[in-house]
């Protein structure tokens, strides 16, 4: 078993010139940045408007529209979270018998956050599974105050599923940000082999001294997740470091090995 925790802060980047943030990828209302007094790879994006008054009975809850009873961007260029793993746990284990060994390797990665443009665009479409409650597609009453001269009532107005998913899906080409951060933690089956090395009597009449056949697989399975059945390590490109967004990206890939090894 091997466990890693990577602890990091950003001490400065040009502050003698003003400069506290640096992009590191991000689309529209989407900012992955490193900045000055915070870890590598902070997450920044629109959230919802919500009761900001502490001492209010509503305090957290959405602000909506008081005439069409939907959800309205609060903030931008809020910070939402960090793409960074609190940390990485791999497990190996080997089992052999009788010429015949089998090896797997479970990972595990804890914490970091990561934003869903994939997900956001099939809420907005009505493909993603939230969109439909109890195989149906009623109105509902959003969950929230509105406005009532100078404090807040809750809120009364039925809404359609298509209206409400388009408000927190769309606003902003890619949605209100805060809807679709989801934790990255996630553990996955990495890795299986299995080999079997042939008895000597098998072997005696040739010139091989030993051989053994295997077969391996990486990627084998995503056990657990919370990006409803995408992967947590799918990335909008290769050339950025901004790890914690994803744009239609495409399945990570599965592998199958097959290996003969000789020995004379």
């Amino acid at each position: 078993a091997n466990f890693s925790h990577n602890d990091n802060s950003i001490i400065d980047i040009l502050k003698d010139s003003g400069v506290t943030k640096y992009a590191l990828g991000g689309f529209d209302n989407l900012a992955i940045t490193a900045t000055a007094g915070e870890k590598y790879g902070a997450i920044y994006g629109t959230t919802f408007r919500r009761v900001t008054d502490d001492k209010s009975p509503y305090f957290g809850q959405l602000i909506l529209n008081a005439t069409t009873g939907l959800p309205e961007v609060g903030g931008s260029n809020v910070f939402l979270g960090n793409q960074q793993a609190y940390g990485l746990l791999g497990v190996t284990n080997t089992f052999g018998y009788k010429g015949i060994t089998l090896s797997f390797l479970v990972d595990a990665r804890f914490g970091g956050k990561m934003f869903s443009s994939t997900l956001a665009a099939m809420q907005a479409s009505g493909t993603a599974a939230e969109t439909v409650v109890n195989g149906a597609r009623e109105n509902f009453v959003v969950d929230g105050v509105v406005v009532d001269g100078t404090g807040f009532k809750k809120n009364t107005v039925a809404v359609t599923p298509q209206n409400y998913w388009t408000a927190v899906a769309t606003t902003g080409n890619m949605g209100i940000i805060e809807a679709n951060i989801y934790d990255a933690s996630n553990v996955r089956l990495r890795n299986v082999q299995l080999s079997y090395q042939l008895p000597k009597s098998f072997l005696s009449k040739a010139r091989i001294q030993k051989a053994t056949v295997g077969v391996s697989c990486n990627n084998v399975w995503l056990i657990s997740s919370h990006m409803k059945g995408l992967d947590p390590e799918s990335v909008f490109a290769t050339g950025t470091n901004a790890l914690g967004f994803e744009n239609a990206s495409p399945p990570t890939s599965r592998t199958i090995l097959f290996n003969l090894t000789l020995n004379f």
